[in-house]
């Protein structure tokens, strides 16, 4: 098993789609358990929007590098049960040259997984599409708080808990155990926007 990560700077599931693109897919609600180490937030927890501007101007402040921190130093494990949505698509054609490789796809801070298959112009704006076409599998999840996975406190939230939910994703498809139509993949290429890419960069470096 290959593993290779490519990071570029919309609910889609398999219903829906107004795509020019040949492809099968299946859908998926998965359960998850992940332990990470998490930052303590260590102000008062907000009350109202009053409190949010205040933080952000605090942070936006020339001098918050050095009177505002609003993380402990302190981590701490935190162990949560979620269910990510998630989607895996495969060319229709069974001698599609690359279907045995699938695109591990992790969007950012501002969308759902609609960001990989947009219905508007699809030909133009569909990565999903794009890499069908070429002959490629694509696998694509809404991220934690996101879309039709599971919603989480925002203080809870953070970058670790998303990179370990990635690695256990990733683990899951190099077994196949949700990659139906192709079994267990040959490679896997792990995609990311944004703070997509973040995610996948960490991913990696915790289980190259």
């Amino acid at each position: 098993m290959k593993t290779f990560i490519f990071s570029i700077g919309a609910f889609a599931g398999c219903i829906s789609f107004a795509s020019a693109a040949s492809k099968v897919c299946q859908d998926y609600k998965i359960p998850l358990t992940v332990t990470s180490q998490n930052y303590i937030y260590d102000l008062p927890h907000f009350a109202d929007n009053y409190d949010v501007v205040d933080w952000v101007s605090n942070f936006g402040s020339r001098t918050a590098s050095v009177d505002f921190h609003p993380l402990s130093s302190t981590l701490q494990n935190q162990t949560g049960s979620y269910v990510i949505s998630a989607t895996f698509f495969v060319p229709e054609d069974p001698n599609a040259a690359y279907k045995d490789t699938v695109l591990f796809a992790t969007h950012g801070l501002n969308y759902d997984k609609r960001y990989w298959a947009s219905e508007v112009q699809p030909e133009n704006y569909s990565f999903v599409d794009y890499a069908i076409n070429r002959g490629y599998s694509v696998f694509y999840y809404d991220r934690l708080g996101v879309g039709a996975s599971s919603s989480v406190s925002g203080y809870t939230n953070q970058l670790p808990i998303q990179i370990e939910i990635a690695t256990q994703l990733i683990n899951s498809i190099k077994s196949g155990e949700y990659t139906t139509f192709i079994g267990k993949p040959a490679s896997l290429v792990v995609v990311g926007h944004s703070f997509g890419s973040s995610i996948s960069a960490g991913a990696v470096v915790a289980n190259p």
